[in-house]
């Protein structure tokens, strides 16, 4: 199937992206509090094995990233430290048809770095 020909949800029953932005940050929190046990320390290594933005995760101590995409819709996240500080950006995009994931790229770079300076100058 071609994804830029799909317009609508393909499942109908529950099937599919419907995490908040704030269920999606408490995924990530309780993710890395899970990964503060002896049992969850491996959590951290695999989480972070795909950065999302290469070039972002160059600004923090930690940055971890996990994305998902269904006809119409896109979603990205990313947990990240600097310091003692931790943080976790969410981006949905719903539009009608295929989204572009590289039109969403630039701005969560930009919200990144943006966070990182928030960081610094507090």
């Amino acid at each position: 199937m071609d994804p830029a020909t799909v317009t609508a949800p393909m499942w109908q029953e529950g099937i599919d992206y419907f995490a908040t932005a704030n269920e999606l940050c408490a995924a990530h929190v309780a993710l890395q509090e899970r990964a503060e046990t002896p049992a969850g320390e491996p959590v951290r290594d695999i989480l972070s094995a795909n950065p999302g933005l290469p070039s972002a995760a160059e600004q923090f101590d930690y940055l971890r990233f996990k994305g998902g995409s269904a006809p119409g819709q896109l979603t990205l996240t990313w947990f990240g430290e600097v310091g003692g500080d931790r943080m976790v950006t969410v981006i949905q995009v719903s539009g009608g048809s295929a989204v572009d994931p590289n039109v969403v790229l630039g701005p969560a770079s930009d919200t990144l770095q943006l966070l990182r300076q928030e960081v610094d100058s507090s």
